[in-house]
């Protein structure tokens, strides 16, 4: 809220205190509305729950949500620092097993200062991005809009390891419906209008350029995880932009026809707005998000 008034302040320094105020009041007032619904879901009968939990949610500013995963990453901080095993926020609500992983990726600094996202389905991490450096303009925020496809063990004791990121792991139980469902996204995603992509790693073992060393993110994925690229060749996708085509559009995408029962966010997607829904989610008792779990370096020391 300090940021908004400070924005507010600059665009009009001579707006009067009790507008701003009033502006404060009235977010306070809808945060005490949405933590209100949150606890009538967890009171309600069953079937009234199933009827309305999703349609009465009320989502915190999207302003707010852009710069939920750096405030993660201190909070994640102070937190090792008193309990390593980070015991006190993994947890497991059922002893099910999940069906899709959404993980989200925090760094204080680099492509993902701003959070990332990306999503696992039967121990496979698909995730799209501008992995393509040549094609990077404009601070890096626009490329050729990529597919990575990769190994989620091993792409994950990379990030954590070679990239020195947390990585928040939310697991969602789904039906057989479901299940299928997000299968046939995939496909259509990876295999409708792309073509392969190498990265300069490869490149260099097809002897197409020539030897050198390597620290760009595609081809050290393709190193120490191999994993492997799509390109999109047409549609909404073939484009990167980090403010409109971005991962948390393509995680959208992929979960898309799947009904609201799995997940519902409403307005401009980013990681943190993920992050808020799907934390708030594994809070409530009666929903399928039912594991959260952060993965730090102590997660990979015996892990080769």
């Amino acid at each position: 809220m300090n940021l908004l008034s400070s924005i507010i302040l600059t665009i009009n320094p001579h707006l009067k205190t009790k507008y701003i105020v009033i502006i404060i009041g009235i977010y306070l007032i809808l945060l005490g509305i949405k933590y209100a619904v949150d606890f009538l879901i967890e009171v309600l009968p069953s079937k009234i729950l199933n009827k309305f939990k999703r349609s009465i949610k009320i989502p915190i500013p999207e302003i707010f949500t852009a710069f939920i995963p750096q405030q993660l990453v201190r909070l994640v901080n102070e937190m090792l620092e008193v309990n390593p095993e980070a015991s006190d926020y993994n947890y497991q609500k059922s002893d099910c097993e999940t069906d899709l992983q959404i993980i989200i990726h925090l760094s204080p600094s680099g492509t993902a200062a701003m959070g990332h996202i990306e999503i696992a389905f039967k121990n496979i991490v698909y995730s799209y991005g501008n992995y393509d450096m040549h094609s990077r303009s404009l601070f890096k925020s626009i490329g050729d809009g990529v597919i990575l496809i990769v190994n989620k063990q091993r792409y994950m004791k990379y990030c954590v390891e070679k990239r020195d990121r947390y990585l928040i792991d939310f697991g969602i139980k789904l039906n057989d419906k479901e299940k299928g469902i997000i299968e046939k996204n995939i496909n259509e995603l990876i295999n409708t209008n792309t073509i392969d992509y190498y990265s300069d790693a490869q490149l260099i073992e097809q002897g197409k350029l020539p030897s050198r060393q390597l620290t760009d993110m595609s081809s050290e994925i393709y190193m120490y995880a191999g994993g492997y690229f799509k390109k999109i060749t047409k549609g909404k996708y073939k484009k990167f932009f980090v403010l409109n085509n971005n991962c948390a559009m393509m995680v959208k995408s992929v979960l898309k026809a799947i009904g609201k029962d799995v997940i519902a966010i409403n307005g401009i997607l980013t990681p943190g707005a993920y992050y808020d829904y799907l934390n708030r989610q594994f809070m409530l008792k009666n929903t399928n998000v039912i594991i959260r779990k952060i993965y730090t370096k102590n997660d990979f020391k015996n892990v080769e």
